[in-house]
């Protein structure tokens, strides 16, 4: 079914790790297809020290995955979120948010292309990785782990044993179709892995790669200001159709040598270009007056000013990373081990918005509109009675989004004809302020970029001893890592100096069906051509806080050195005439941090400047770690770990995101100070870990596991009120004046609003897993099987909401402030988890339906600024199936076919809200049909060959 679940078909270095108490017959039966990969991965699972949970690669092909992070969803106790594109990017391991994992890829930490530490998973794809490990428990030599670990690990080509080509081909459909001119709804998928032994098998060779073109088509709407009163929306609506085209390509290559039994050297390489691409076309108006015709959720609306958006977001990264490692065995029983690790990841994010809105008379364009909960998108708001033309419009935002008044224009200040010489001027204030008149603001331009680099190196010696304690390991790793964050965003306007000027024939394609959300079909053009057309000039939109000058502080490098001496021993004995093995260590983690952040500020309130503020601080974690596993016969295992772990703070939490003001009115004892700031003194989560794990095997490939995790977070990192000094602040872009007059030296000390390590609470739950043949019941029911998992998780920590964010209106209810989540809950953590697939396989059929399954979670959506929204989501019951013909005799033995379809009960992602009762002062509660953004992916088929040579 695909080269890649082809991989797990030897299973012999999985094998050869089984514990000696293991049952021999475990490893008699030769089966290849579904089942294999259920043996493959408990084999790993067993013989691990830790507790781990692990998917073959057979697993990972069976359903023929976008990237690995659907395929790590399936796996007991995680849980996984969709991106803004539907595709799944961020994994939750038992509760916890994916900010507190790290990602390995063959035991090296990968960079990272967001602006914090979270892996983007679905920029790993599925088909070139032999296994993945998750590890739920610390381990003296896991160095460069968090609370939770993702490693990713690729084929040995020595240890595969022999030469094999795969090759595979998908073509792949988007049922949604079309939704907008220029996009489109087909896709294709290729990849091809040569693996050979050489000179005697003492070299080994791997070479593979991946290409995908997948396409999304999806419906979003994002409705805001929900009140009590009537029970009806009052705040406003955004309907938008958005269509994505994700182009990637990846690569992985392994070399490993030999040459004799004591000495093995292995090379990696991977490289992974990616490159998302979204055009967006939609309609977005607030609500005001006052409505007619209010009943029931309908309420209709006159004079409304609909802003006609056409957008075009583009992300373009590129993954690499490659690594050399030792291994040398010499003396009796000595080891060595010695490596060195590069990863890097660049990153360049463009989100490009033109906005219309006017009639091609100049006049703003108004309409009539009626809405009606239920009655639109998967029963969401609905629209009819629409009076206003959305095709025959012309050039130029209407809603007074802009801030500034292009000089030139009727009503502006002076300042010339505006041209690409000569922007648009800066805080005008004739007229009325820079909002008197609402022109110029024709669209955003807002980029993004991120570089991340990390070197890394272990070394280690380790020994085998006789008796209880059967092997000691010490060593100590290095590693720098180095991370900028940048962004850029430019208001747009229009050369022409008009407010607005007609769209140019040659810009049209055919108009956008709007049916779906019940608006008339709407203009299309291509957002990218438009903006490269010359019409459009450009300012850089600096936004100072109000109360005099003011600074925002954007941009950030940040470095960090970690140095982590470590001491592990094995475990090897008996108890009560039961094997016992395992382990413990400790680890002592040095940081380093240093962190510069980069701020704009207004030199005599019109002209910014930027000027960096460095800062640094060191610390120490102890990180001590145990983990047993007690045989109590061939078939049965019983697992406990205890430990401490850590995951350091959020890149955005340290550098970005912060704001100061300066007030020039202030007098006295009054500070003129105040701001908003990260911390770049953060210090990581820590995280108390035991769990107790039953492990109870049937047959090859068939058993339970009951598993018991407590987890308690002794600090978690959210916003408070406290003093900070602001004299670097003022030695960068002081003395400050006010009308001629030098402020004298102010008070330094004033109030801000900062990310600090608090306290934390705790997690613990109980999850089941297991996989089991029905022949068992029944002969009748050869080939049938069921496996599946099942956890209910609870949780103690209760995240305070920020200081000057309580809910006291919708609009704070449904977008909390971002150390907030609407319920208070850790991000992404869900009360209740299930994966459970039902399958049939036999004489080379094989057929799969898997259902995925989340109770409600607070979703931590990107936004336009690129942080992370908290958001109260539904619960998702995401829904697979897969199909498969494999030939095995024949001239056409080793070819196979696939068929699939992903999503196939469209299940929506919905975050939702309460609403506003101005009477009481006080929210209701959240209620799923109060939407605050819903997005519709739609079903894709995959057709599918694959051949093994």
């Amino acid at each position: 079914m695909g080269w890649a679940l082809l991989f797990a078909a030897t299973g012999a270095a999985a094998q050869a790790q089984a514990p000696a108490s293991s049952s021999s017959s475990l490893d008699e039966i030769v089966v290849t297809g579904i089942r294999h990969s259920q043996i493959s991965a408990l084999k790993v699972k067993r013989a691990n020290e830790d507790i781990v949970e692990a998917i073959s690669a057979e697993d990972i092909g069976k359903l023929p995955d976008d990237s690995i992070a659907d395929s790590i969803a399936r796996l007991p106790g995680l849980a996984a979120q969709r991106d803004n594109s539907g595709r799944t990017q961020d994994i939750s391991i038992d509760g916890l948010p994916s900010a507190m994992n790290t990602t390995l890829l063959n035991g090296f930490m990968q960079a990272t292309t967001d602006n914090n530490r979270t892996t983007q998973l679905d920029q790993y794809p599925a088909e070139i990785m032999n296994s993945v490990v998750v590890y739920k428990t610390g381990d003296a030599s896991l160095t460069g782990a968090a609370i939770g670990t993702i490693d990713m690990r690729t084929v040995r080509p020595l240890d595969y044993g022999k030469t094999n080509l795969f090759l595979g081909a998908q073509g792949e459909y988007a049922l949604e179709g079309k939704l907008q001119p220029g996009a489109t709804d087909t896709g294709y998928r290729a990849n091809l892995t040569y693996i050979t032994q050489l000179d005697n098998d003492k070299i080994g060779v791997m070479f593979g790669y991946s290409h995908i073109e997948t396409p999304n088509q999806i419906i979003a709407q994002h409705p805001w200001g929900y009140y009590a009163a009537n029970d009806q929306l009052e705040g406003g609506l955004q309907d938008q159709l958005r269509s994505d085209t994700l182009t990637r390509d990846s690569g992985v290559v392994t070399i490993q040598y030999k040459p004799t039994d004591n000495l093995e050297f292995v090379v990696d390489a991977f490289d992974s270009s990616y490159d998302d691409d979204a055009i967006i076309r939609g309609v977005e108006f607030p609500l005001s007056g006052t409505p007619t015709n209010v009943a029931n959720g309908t309420s209709t609306w006159s004079a409304l000013a609909p802003q006609l958006e056409s957008y075009d977001y583009r992300q373009t990264s590129r993954l690499r990373s490659a690594d050399f490692t030792m291994n040398y065995k010499f003396g009796n029983g000595w080891k060595m081990h010695a490596d060195y690790g590069y990863s890097d990841a660049d990153n360049h994010f463009d989100q490009l918005q033109l906005y219309n809105g006017f009639g091609l008379n100049g006049q703003q364009n108004t309409t009539t509109a009626t809405l009606t909960e239920g009655k639109g998108p998967g029963g969401n708001i609905g629209i009819s009675n629409w009076s206003e033309n959305l095709v025959n419009v012309a050039l130029g935002e209407n809603q007074g989004w802009s801030n500034y008044i292009p000089a030139g224009f009727p009503g502006a200040c002076p300042g010339g004809v505006v041209s690409p010489n000569n922007p648009p001027q800066w805080g005008s204030t004739c007229n009325g302020g820079p909002d008197a008149d609402q022109m110029g603001g024709a669209g955003q331009n807002l980029i993004q970029r991120t570089f991340d680099s990390i070197q890394q190196t272990k070394w280690s010696l380790s020994k085998d001893i006789p008796g209880s304690i059967s092997n000691i390991e010490a060593g100590v790793s290095y590693s720098v890592r180095k991370k900028d964050y940048r962004v850029e965003e430019d208001e747009l306007f229009l050369l022409s100096g008009n407010e607005s000027q007609p769209i140019p024939a040659s810009w049209l394609s055919s108009p956008t069906n709007m049916s779906v959300f019940g608006l008339p079909d709407m203009y299309s053009i291509n957002p990218r051509q438009a903006f490269n057309s010359g019409q459009y000039g450009s300012v850089a939109d600096y936004r100072a806080p109000g109360g005099g000058n003011g600074a925002s502080l954007s941009d950030w490098s940040i470095s960090e050195r970690v140095i982590t001496p470590y001491f592990k021993a094995q475990i090897r004995t008996e108890v009560g005439g039961h094997d016992l093995t395992g382990n413990f260590g400790i680890q002592a983690v040095n940081t380093s941090q240093s962190v510069t952040t980069s701020f704009e500020y207004p030199a005599g309130g019109t002209v910014f400047n930027y000027v960096a503020i460095p800062s640094s601080t060191e610390y120490w974690d102890v990180l001590p770690s145990l983990n047993l596993t007690l045989h109590l016969n061939d078939s049965q295992d019983i697992r406990f770990s205890a430990g401490r772990s850590m995951a350091r703070a959020r890149f955005d939490q340290m550098g970005g995101g912060s704001s100061v003001s300066f007030n020039f009115a202030a007098s006295g004892n009054t500070s003129p100070w105040s701001g908003s700031l990260a911390n770049p003194s953060l210090k990581p989560w820590i995280s108390d870990d035991v769990e107790l794990t039953y492990e109870r095997y049937f047959a090859p490939g068939e058993g339970i596991s009951l598993d018991f995790f407590y987890k308690n977070l002794e600090t978690y990192i959210y916003q408070s009120s406290s003093t900070a000094n602001f004299s670097a602040y003022y030695a960068a872009t002081g003395p400050y004046t006010n009308n001629g007059v030098t402020i004298p030296a102010p008070i330094m000390t004033g109030p801000v609003t900062q990310w600090v390590n608090g306290n934390g609470g705790a997690l613990y739950g109980v999850i089941f897993s297991g996989n089991f043949q029905l022949k068992h019941l029944s002969q009748v029911l050869d080939g049938f099987g069921i496996s599946g998992t099942a956890g209910v998780i609870e949780s103690t920590v209760k995240i305070p909401t920020a200081p000057g964010c309580a809910l006291n209106n919708i609009n704070t209810y449904q977008t909390p402030c971002q150390s907030g989540t609407p319920d208070g809950n850790l991000p992404q953590y869900s009360k209740y988890v299930a994966n459970v697939s039902l399958y049939w396989e036999k004489n080379g059929i094989s057929l799969r339906l898997n259902d995925r399954y989340r109770s409600k979670y607070d979703q931590e959506v990107v936004d336009y600024n690129g942080g992370l929204q908290p958001v109260l989501g539904a619960a998702e019951n995401i829904v697979d199936f897969q199909a498969g013909y494999d030939i095995t005799s024949g001239p056409l033995k080793n070819l196979s076919f696939t068929f699939a379809a992903e999503n196939i009960t469209n299940e929506a992602m919905n975050s939702y809200t309460g609403r506003w009762n101005s009477a009481t002062n006080s929210a209701t509660s959240p209620d799923p049909k109060n939407t605050v953004y819903y997005k519709l992916f739609g079903t894709n088929l995959l057709f599918g060959v694959h051949y093994k040579y």
